[in-house]
């Protein structure tokens, strides 16, 4: 509450009364400005708060009080306080005394996700089957997602506030209450997550947003491409031209005109060049194996790793036998079902396995603990098997393997990944392989297999399976110690480093 100090005055005197209303009537036009109601404490602490509607951003603030005291304590006159008054008085004049404050002061924005889907058929059906169902399919969010995207856009530019796309995503799961994330803290985490402590930013919208500016980026580089000098042009072919002793090397390991034993000097001579020429520009999985097949022959993409990354070549065969004993512990302390998910024995002691038994065991493990938990009803266990096929998937020995391969379609089964052919157990495989575009690399054992699938991402320089990226990420940091601070650990990797942690003290 304002303090004031003023002269005495007789209450007959005029001029001090006519001086202190003047005052006061000038006090009071400064101070109700917009949004702006500076009153008394305790009147302050009376203000009744405002409840939002169930549609409205959670961010909205209250409106301005009209209520101040009729004759608040003027505080006393001086530099600072006339300056504040001068702002005070430019800032009602520019904006006038109906002018709504800023959005982002406001922090309130009102979206309608049924209303924006209900203006395109698709948008419709959008909605028709996420109430159906409950859930939102890939193709289903994927319409959600670019319509309230496109919305976005045309109301806010292709940078919105933080608070804007928050908004947004509170309305989805407004609309859709089945889409809400039970155990996050806002709930629609899985839309729109704020960056934080050097994180970007997360989710479908934030995402789809950012899709949408490099594609509007490259539509402008395009546009725009006439203005590269021939020399900048000529400087980017040369990065992927060969010598002229590479192009021979390269050449005849295409036309496979190179004997056997001279295939891995001839691979290792041109291992500069092929880092290069994958990394020139983007280029497809399909058309580095055409360029170079022989990278698909035993032994190649061990020795392009060796070469790329020496330091963390050998690390799985050098830790696999202490870290598999920890694996199938932890397994059965957070899932106590993995024989049924494995089709094993619900009773089978792994104490009684052999050395390779329980290596192959823990191998098969890795997906049941490091990949996310499917939250539809009753899905659970299929998409433990689906991420397990993704990573490891067991055919009888008798699978025709050309058929096999011929059968697999790129768009639902991504490569690489591993098959293992079994006749009694699949902890003990008969014959273990490699797919890469619907060609097999065959391997001695499933540890060697699984070494150059993982090797094989970085050789041919292509990303994870979205079903198995957990498990090659634990392969990654925890066994090759190729550690990418870009990269957050999820939840599952840090328990399990704190567990190991707590074996080890």
């Amino acid at each position: 509450m304002y303090e004031m100090n003023l002269p005495t005055a007789s209450p007959s005197s005029s001029s001090s009364s006519l001086s202190f209303t003047n005052y006061s009537a000038a006090t009071q036009n400064h101070l109700n400005l917009g949004d702006y109601a500076i009153c008394s404490t305790d009147e302050a602490m009376s203000i009744p708060s405002t409840s939002s509607s169930p549609l409205l951003c959670q961010l909205e603030s209250e409106p301005p009080s009209d209520s101040c005291p009729s004759e608040p304590d003027p505080p006393v006159p001086g530099p600072s306080t006339s300056a504040k008054s001068a702002k005070l008085s430019q800032r009602s004049s520019a904006e006038g005394p109906n002018t709504p404050p800023p959005l982002k002061r406001q922090k309130a924005c009102l979206f309608d996700t049924e209303m924006i889907l209900n203006q395109s058929p698709d948008g419709v059906a959008t909605i028709e089957e996420i109430k159906r169902l409950g859930f939102v399919a890939k193709r289903t969010r994927h319409v959600l997602v670019s319509r309230l995207v496109e919305y976005l856009i045309m109301s806010y530019g292709e940078r919105p506030e933080s608070f804007v796309k928050a908004a947004l995503a509170q309305s989805i799961i407004t609309t859709f209450p089945s889409l809400r994330d039970p155990e996050g803290n806002t709930g629609f985490e899985a839309f729109y997550t704020r960056g934080v402590s050097g994180h970007p930013a997360t989710g479908y919208l934030e995402e789809h947003l950012r899709y949408v500016r490099k594609k509007t980026k490259q539509s402008k580089a395009r546009s725009s491409s006439s203005t590269v000098t021939a020399a900048a042009a000529c400087s980017q072919q040369e990065c992927s031209l060969p010598t002229e002793e590479d192009a021979l090397m390269v050449s005849l390991m295409k036309d496979n005109k190179v004997p056997d034993e001279q295939k891995s000097r001839f691979m290792a001579e041109t291992f500069d060049f092929r880092r290069k020429w994958i990394q020139n520009q983007e280029r497809s999985v399909r058309e580095i194996l055409t360029e170079f097949p022989c990278l698909l022959e035993e032994g190649m993409i061990e020795q392009d790793f060796q070469l790329l990354h020496s330091e963390s070549a050998e690390k799985l065969k050098e830790k696999w036998t202490t870290m598999s004993g920890h694996l199938i512990a932890y397994c059965k302390e957070m899932f106590p079902l993995w024989p049924q998910v494995l089709n094993l024995p619900g009773n089978m002691d792994t104490q009684a396995l052999s050395s390779e038994e329980k290596s192959n065991l823990a191998f098969f493990m890795v997906p049941l603990l490091f990949e996310k938990k499917t939250r539809k009803a009753g899905c659970s266990s299929t998409s433990h098997i689906r991420n397990l096929e993704s990573f490891i998937d067991t055919q009888l020995e008798t699978t025709h393997m050309p058929s096999y391969l011929q059968q697999i379609d790129p768009t639902t089964r991504p490569q690489p990944f591993i098959i293992e052919l079994f006749s009694s157990s699949k902890l003990r495989p008969q014959q273990t392989f490699t797919v890469i575009e619907k060609e097999c690399i065959p391997h001695k054992s499933l540890i060697d297999a699984v070494d150059v699938c993982y090797k094989a991402h970085f050789i041919i320089d292509c990303a994870y399976q979205s079903n198995v990226e957990g498990t090659w990420l634990f392969f990654q940091k925890m066994i090759y110690e190729q550690n990418d601070k870009r990269i957050r650990d999820t939840p599952a990797l840090s328990s399990f480093r704190a567990y190991l942690f707590s074996k080890k003290t």
